[in-house]
């Protein structure tokens, strides 16, 4: 699929619908630029090597994957702004790549923006279309149905991705791509960066992407867990969550859910300042005194933190500025949040990491055995750091490392707001989406994200699909079901807590999409204002946890903004939600056929247990803002 030609210093790529020739290498540093079809190449063991002043080149590929490495042979350092292992611009390809005949799957470095699958180049509701599709991206010609997906292979030192390269500025012509590796770190002499991306064909867009989780699994084992069941506090009390909260929380979900629920986390509120994490007024008693009532009760207590994040009002800041990473110019970076002025703590510093081992070893002791840490992927924002020759894939790295070693392997380890490639093989579970709110706009951000990174699950970790919260105006009586603020009409983009809060089947589309994401399920409700319809929506979900996550069947759907059908195949039983994400009502054809599930049949609805009938099947409306669960049984031998 994929060759190198040392005579002319390019590549050739070879694979159905994406023939291309004359791909070359590019390494950008502050003081010379190296482009591969202008060094003299030779070939060792299957190696590339060329050698310019103060510096080594070498390339390998084995076909199906591509690996640069680039080393400091003088005595002088130098710093690599980014490598480009491999670039092919649209004039490469015979026959051209057509915007307008392919799309791409689109996936940002962190869930701070949604994952999904649009037209090449193309502006949508989500994407602006012009971004680098970090850690990985797929071509899919909807036409033919040929597939290409590209994707680095981590952990790497360096922030990778792959960029399309658009022959006009409109970008409705022909494409190219370009394999980026972001380093920006300086290189000191004898030291070398490295970068590996594996190209992967085929027809099936869906098994490129769980080939691909696999191959990084192979790389990189996952630490293996069970999906957990847990209730947070942050969803319904947020930042003002008190000590009888989570008491009457803890009591209310044994009294509804049984040993169902396992995990109760106190989120943002329980600290006296970001950066200074210990308990504040509204928990008097203590943490310890949390976790040990927690423990009592059965359960596993769970604390959120910001671990790089410390507000500058602290005597930490105020004493050691050394230790936070800095602006271009120098000065400590201060980022106001609805939370204070916060700097970031600087993780190649080494008494950044000691006080971050220390912070960890300490809650830990407290009684913590779930911790949650969030706003990782923010650090990236600064540009000056202690130690200039930490390249940009290792800086947030260094720090889950650091936590991961103060609370040892026995802790249950969530990754929130975290680049993904920065932390593969560190944590049981990672957030996969943004924050849902009891809003239509979020749920269906979140949906395309989640469904988007459906072959993470399992494979690099277990995937959390933020909270599952069903309180509605179906749900509870309660007045004040979110925090009192403006009323905002609602769009794609402009989804935050705009709208109006759910309806029951809007609540009811939520929770069929926490049991078809397979995923953690941390409920979010205070439970006891929500009605019976409410609790029996947590236990049905609840009673019928997947051990797998439902693949969405229409991801790569030129149709779908949204995935619209979801299928789940556990056993004997295929679990199907089939989502209505539009304004207006739609007919599905939802036969076992259709949804690749043909030894499947006595289908019933998810919710009511009641047969639904193959004509039904074939002619199944759905409201608008809506969805129908359903369950089938094997019938024939698959």
């Amino acid at each position: 699929m994929l060759t190198f030609d040392p005579k002319r210093g390019t590549f050739t790529l070879d694979a159905p619908g994406f023939s291309a020739q004359g791909g070359t290498f590019r390494v950008a540093t502050d003081r010379f630029t190296l482009q591969s079809d202008e060094l003299c190449w030779t070939e060792e063991a299957g190696r590339f090597t060329a050698a310019a002043p103060n510096v080594r080149v070498v390339l390998s590929t084995d076909g199906k994957s591509v690996s640069a490495t680039v080393q400091n042979t003088g005595t002088v350092p130098f710093t690599i702004s980014e490598i480009t292992v491999l670039s092919f611009p649209p004039d490469c390809f015979s026959p051209p790549l057509s915007c307008a005949e392919h799309l791409q799957y689109l996936h940002p470095l962190s869930f701070g923006r949604s994952a999904g699958v649009g037209l090449v180049g193309q502006k949508t509701a989500w994407a602006d279309g012009d971004e680098r599709s970090s850690m990985v991206t797929v071509f899919h010609q909807h036409r033919t149905g040929n597939a290409l997906l590209i994707g680095s292979l981590p952990p790497s030192s360096a922030l990778c991705g792959v960029e399309a390269l658009h022959s006009s500025g409109h970008r409705e012509g022909n494409f190219g791509f370009s394999l980026v590796a972001d380093c920006q770190a300086k290189l000191s002499p004898g030291s070398a960066l490295s970068a590996t991306f594996l190209f992967l064909a085929g027809d099936d867009p869906l098994c490129l992407l769980t080939e691909y989780g696999d191959a990084i699994a192979e790389r990189c084992p996952p630490r293996r867990g069970t999906p957990l069941v847990g209730w947070n506090s942050w969803d319904y009390y947020a930042g003002a969550v008190q000590r009888r909260d989570m008491d009457e929380n803890l009591e209310a979900a044994a009294e509804f859910f049984g040993d169902a629920v396992t995990h109760f986390v106190i989120d943002e509120g329980w600290e006296c300042q970001w950066g200074v994490w210990k308990a504040n007024w509204k928990f008097s008693e203590g943490l310890e005194d949390f976790c040990r009532h927690v423990k009592e009760k059965g359960k596993v207590p769970g604390a959120w933190t910001a671990p790089f994040l410390v507000n500058s009002y602290t005597p930490l800041y105020r004493d050691h500025p050394e230790l936070f990473a800095c602006n271009e110019d120098g000065s400590p970076r201060i980022t106001p949040l609805s939370y204070g002025p916060m700097a970031y703590l600087d993780t190649t510093h080494p008494r950044s990491i000691e006080l971050l081992e220390e912070t960890y070893s300490r809650l830990r002791a407290c009684g913590v055995e779930y911790f949650k840490i969030d706003f990782l992927a923010n650090l990236l924002d600064c540009v000056r750091f202690h130690d200039p020759t930490v390249p940009r894939g290792e800086i947030v790295r260094r720090g889950v490392e650091a936590i991961r070693r103060a609370i040892g392997d026995e802790a249950y380890l969530l990754v929130c707001g975290a680049p993904f490639e920065s932390v593969v093989g560190l944590a049981e579970a990672a957030r996969v989406c943004g924050d849902i709110h009891t809003y239509w706009g979020h749920l269906k951000r979140n949906a395309r994200t989640v469904s988007s990174r459906f072959w993470m699950h399992g494979r690099l970790w277990t995937n959390d699909p933020d909270f599952f919260v069903v309180r509605s105006t179906g749900t509870s009586d309660d007045p004040l079901p979110n925090r009192k603020g403006a009323s905002f009409p609602c769009d794609d983009r402009a989804f935050w807590n705009a709208g109006r809060p759910f309806n029951f089947e809007e609540a009811k589309t939520h929770a069929l999409m926490q049991l078809l994401s397979g995923g953690d399920l941390i409920l979010g409700d205070a439970l006891r204002k929500l009605r019976p319809n409410g609790i029996e929506l947590i236990r049905r979900v609840l009673d019928h946890r997947l051990s797998a996550p439902a693949v969405p069947i229409d991801l790569f759907d030129p149709g779908e903004d949204v995935p619209a059908r979801w299928v789940a195949v556990v056993g004997d039983r295929a679990y199907v939600g089939i989502f209505n994400w539009k304004e207006f009502d739609r007919t599905f054809d939802a036969s076992p056929a259709v949804l690749g599930i043909g030894e499947f049949g006595d289908a019933m609805d998810f919710w009511t247990e009641e047969p639904v009938s193959d004509e039904a099947l074939c002619n199944l409306r759905i409201r608008s803002r809506s969805s129908r669960g359903l369950l089938f049984r094997r019938t024939t031998q698959g």
